[in-house]
């Protein structure tokens, strides 16, 4: 079984949520919360309380089981901060994934052999689950570490989490900014927006890892996949191709044997020209976008 708990976050999707739980089924978590955004209609309530159901249905492993459950929509930032203050009231880390992020089984593997050793590195932000070019810069160890994180499936301490809620009450914080560069210019104007909306809440967490300059682990393979693109995706509605790598499965025979935090330079390199593709022009019109709306 699983040792490392899990918070499973479902809302309007069954099919993405099938494939994801039945990844989850297999890796039989101790500790599973499953979470739950109320509906905003009253067409989305029969949708939304039929996968409860369905989900619930499908523990076919003896676990301890937590339902966070809302009647009322919160929206996405308010409905999963929630989700993520009590997880972490309780559970000294763990693995989120929401219902499109598709984990293999090296994933569950990956976190748990390594979390609790990453955890006494000062400067630890995230294991994330994704690794867009494993084929182009091959990784002779299971993982390397990026200062850029990305959160399609990913795991962290609670003393992470509950240091950037603290931060995350205190707008200056956010303000101050980053050391001024195209994409941290541009990744501090979508905090401050993110902050003074409900329209997510990842920004946020993001700029915060970045700010404090936490690292993230990154898999020698891809380990999830988004299966989200799709007419009720949420954020995910422009189509990268970079961004869809398959989930894959690799053997961790390796001892925990923890790097110096060097950052892999080639990764986070590719990272930005392939995927953010911060160019001068892109950068001016976000910004002012952002300052505008």
């Amino acid at each position: 079984m699983l040792k490392t708990p899990i918070l499973f976050i479902i809302f309007n999707r069954p099919n993405e949520t099938r494939q994801v739980f039945r990844e989850i089924q297999k890796a039989k978590p101790k500790v599973l919360y499953i979470s739950s955004d109320g509906p905003r209609s009253s067409e989305e309530k029969a949708i939304t309380n039929s996968l409860r159901a369905e989900v619930l249905n499908e523990i076919n492993w003896d676990c301890s089981l937590i339902k966070i459950f809302h009647e009322k929509n919160l929206g996405c930032k308010g409905a999963i901060e929630y989700a993520l203050n009590i997880f972490f009231e309780k559970n000294l880390n763990g693995i989120i994934l929401e219902d499109d992020c598709l984990p293999s089984q090296t994933f569950f593997q990956f976190v748990d052999s390594y979390i609790d050793e990453f955890e006494k590195c000062e400067n630890f932000g995230i294991i994330s689950g994704n690794n867009f070019f494993d084929k182009d810069f091959p990784i002779e160890d299971d993982y390397s570490l990026s200062q850029y994180p990305f959160i399609w499936g990913w795991a962290t301490s609670a003393s992470n989490w509950q240091e950037y809620m603290r931060t995350n009450t205190n707008v200056h914080y956010f303000k101050k900014g980053l050391k001024k560069t195209f994409f941290n210019t541009f990744f501090t104007k979508n905090a401050l927006y993110a902050k003074k909306t409900s329209y997510t809440w990842d920004y946020q967490f993001l700029f915060f890892l970045r700010k404090e300059n936490k690292f993230t682990v990154i898999p020698k393979l891809n380990l999830v996949k988004n299966i989200g693109l799709g007419p009720n995706s949420t954020h995910t509605t422009n189509f990268r191709e970079e961004l869809f790598v398959d989930q894959k499965d690799f053997s961790i025979t390796e001892p925990i044997r923890l790097q110096k935090e060097v950052y892999n330079r080639k990764y986070d390199s590719k990272l930005l020209k392939k995927i953010l593709k911060w160019n001068y022009p892109k950068y001016v019109y976000h910004v002012i976008k952002l300052i505008f709306q």
